[in-house]
């Protein structure tokens, strides 16, 4: 589910969020959970385990 509330309070929105999904290669059905920091880095993590290859927790 999108929180679109939550997206246009961080002042961004739906074409945003489906630009970055496909620079990621990334369907949004596929997608387990989506977080944004402060300057707009999108952390996609999918079916479990992150996808970023800049993860504080590696």
């Amino acid at each position: 589910k999108i929180l679109e509330k939550n997206l246009a309070e961080s002042g961004y929105n739906l074409e945003w969020l489906k630009k970055q999904l496909d620079n990621n290669r990334k369907r949004l059905k596929d997608v387990f959970l989506g977080v944004c920091d402060d300057t707009g880095n999108l952390k996609i993590y999918q079916d479990g385990k992150s996808e970023s290859k800049n993860d504080i927790f590696d």
